[in-house]
């Protein structure tokens, strides 16, 4: 197999090999989504929280001690709620 794309929203995926594509339809793909993309190594973090830390750093509301000490505390908190079972 070349090549797989996975279409979450209609639960479909496409295998390429050799230049030949198959289709095929699987129910609940959207439900794996995450333990699919975590068993590729890819991780998803939500950066609002840490854009909204550089709006009050660029503001001068907190220095960069406490803009590098408040980034590092969430990407601990996501990277746990990702792993949960292996850190915690």
């Amino acid at each position: 197999m070349d090549r797989i794309t996975f279409d979450f929203e209609k639960d479909i995926y496409i295998m390429e090999d050799n230049g030949r594509e198959h289709k095929g339809f699987l129910p609940g793909l959207h439900d794996k989504k995450q333990s699919i993309l975590l068993s590729a190594g890819i991780i998803q973090l939500d950066l609002s929280e840490i854009q909204e830390l550089f709006e009050e750093f660029n503001e001068g509301m907190i220095d960069q001690d406490e803009l590098l000490e408040k980034t590092k505390g969430i990407f601990e908190d996501s990277l746990k709620s990702v792993f949960h079972d292996n850190l915690n």
